[in-house]
This record gives structure tokens, sequence and C-alpha cells, in this order.
């Protein structure tokens, strides 16, 4: 864990450099910003997968560094050094790191649910073997397996590089994180590619929240809880919650209070991200209860210039 302030300058650096390195990778991936024509050419290629398999030996050390210390992340010849000892090794340039497999078998250790699949781990060795030829010999790809190794590129990025990477910046979301990495221009288009929103909303069931369809992108990739899309980024907290007369959601139904429907001050158009209906909902001025204005019910409720609970409380 990271105890000092010369640690913490370290991890800062190497989390820049990842994520430098990360967005180069990405932007390569899909130059013409075209994802439904676009093909990519071998030396684009390798391109990427030299620049996205450096961010992932970057955030893999730096997820190490941050929860175990810099200690977990030299070779073992220092390892034994004090912090003042390796700062000064690192001032003159002579501080040694482990190598990137020694790093990748502490990922699983740390006791931090973070668990590598069986499928992300030889996802890791594949293109570990690709940059290890890159720089040694030669790679010999069959270019008319580019295009799938392109979405399987872009995957890695997001599912294991984009995932150790984003888990210090806990104050931002996973795609404010990639818009980010890809500037806003390049992030709207990214949206186009079935890989990365099948990445997004992977990463969104793992979350843990209760995941709507999303009002904007209209995927499967909004928490309920965190009022925001994995997707596309939309972020509706701002926005009026209430119960769906249709299907009996619970305050699965969103409607926007800027938006009134059809001349009428208090009425909105609603949807419900649990049914996908579109409804008109009706909040009342005074109490605040909301009815779907145009669903049919025994139950007395709130109309246009009548309260119930108003005329409830002058009863009593």
């Amino acid at each position: 864990m990271i105890n000092t302030e010369f640690e913490r300058c370290i991890y800062r650096s190497v989390v820049h450099n990842a994520a430098l390195f990360l967005k180069e990778g990405v932007k390569i991936l899909f130059r013409d910003k075209d994802f439904s024509k676009s093909s990519i050419d071998t030396d684009d290629f390798i391109l990427a997968v030299s620049h996205i398999q450096m961010a992932m030996e970057l955030a893999a050390k730096s997820y190490i560094l941050y929860y175990k210390g810099l200690k977990y992340v030299v070779h073992n010849s220092q390892e034994n050094l004090t912090i003042e000892e390796l700062q000064q090794l690192y001032e003159n340039n002579r501080l040694k790191v482990q190598d990137f497999d020694a790093v990748v078998k502490q990922l699983n250790g740390l006791g931090l649910n973070l668990t590598l699949s069986k499928s992300k781990r030889k996802m890791i060795e594949s293109f570990q073997t690709y940059r290890n030829k890159l720089f040694h010999l030669t790679c010999n790809i069959d270019e008319h397996d580019l295009d799938s190794m392109r979405d399987t590129l872009l995957m890695y990025s997001i599912n294991t590089v984009m995932f150790l990477l984003f888990d210090q910046y806990q104050n931002e979301r996973p795609s404010e994180f990639m818009a980010q990495l890809t500037n806003w221009d390049y992030f709207n288009t990214l949206q186009h590619s079935m890989v990365y929103r099948d990445c997004m909303k992977e990463i969104a069931n793992e979350s843990g929240d209760t995941i709507l369809v999303c009002p904007l992108c209209e995927d499967l990739a909004y928490s309920k809880e965190e009022e925001y899309c994995y997707i596309c980024n939309f972020n509706g907290s701002h926005l009026g919650r209430t119960d769906c007369e249709e299907c009996g959601g619970e305050l699965s139904v969103i409607f926007d209070r800027g938006a009134h429907l059809n001349g009428h001050p208090n009425v909105y158009q609603g949807f419900c991200q649990e049914c996908e209906t579109k409804n008109a909902i009706y909040e009342c001025p005074i109490c605040g209860s909301t009815n779907h204005y145009y669903f049919d019910r025994s139950s007395p409720k709130c109309i246009e210039g009548k309260c119930i609970c108003r005329e409830n409380c002058s009863t009593s």
C-alpha cells in the first residue's frame, strides 16, 4: 500500500503513462472512426498491440503499487531495501522492476476480489506474445483475421487494461474514463462498436447495481443506483422517478420535469426502464405524488387542479 509521497509520485507517473499508451492504442484501432466499415491493416494492428500491451504492463504495476507498495514491484534484488534507499536508486536511474510475468502472478493475491478469469489470462498471454515477437523476432499475422483480432484487442483494452486503471479513478465512471482517454468526439463514435457496448454491459453487470434499459442509447447498461449509463455516459440523476403502472416495476419509470407534455404544465413524458413502455406522468404540484396520466384505475388520484392528499387532509 502507498505510504510515502515518493511512492505516490511514482504511482501517479505510472498511471499517467499507462493511460497515455492506452489512449494511443485505442485510437489506432479505428483511425477512420467508422466502426461499421473500417478494417485495420497489419501495421496499425502491430502499433496498437504495442501501445496497449505497454499500457497493460504499466496498469498491472500501478495496481500492485497502489495496494501493496513499491517493494512488491521492484526486482527481487532490491525488495529488502528501505524506501529511502529505493528512492536514491530511483533518482540515480538504477531502480529495477519485476518483469511482467512476475507482476501478473501477483494480481490474484491482493484480496480485493480481483480474479482474472481463465479467458482474461489467456488474452494477456496472447498479446504479451505478440509484443515479444514484435521486439525480438517477427509477428506473423494472417490478414484475414485482423478485424476479429482488432475486436479482441478492443475488448482486452476495456475489460482488462482499463479495468485495472479505472480502479484508481473512483471519482469517475467507466465510460467517463474511456471518453477522457479517447476525447469526446472519438468516444461518440466508439459507442457504435458492438464490442465496446458488450464490454461495457459486462462491466455494468459485474458492478452489483440494478441494471436497466438506458433511455438514451436504449441498451441494458443503466445503473439505477448510480443513475448512470455504462455505455453512453448518460446521467439521469436530475430526472424524476416513479413506479410503473403497466408492469409494476418499482421506481422503474424515469421522467424529465423540464419537458412538459402537450402543453400540460405538470405532465411529462415517462419511460419505463424495465418494460420500455412510454407513458405520460402527472406529478402533483401540491403533494408531489405521481401517476400515469392516461392510465385508468379505480383508486382516486391527483389530477390537474385537484389534489387527493389535500382533500383527504381537509376532510379529516
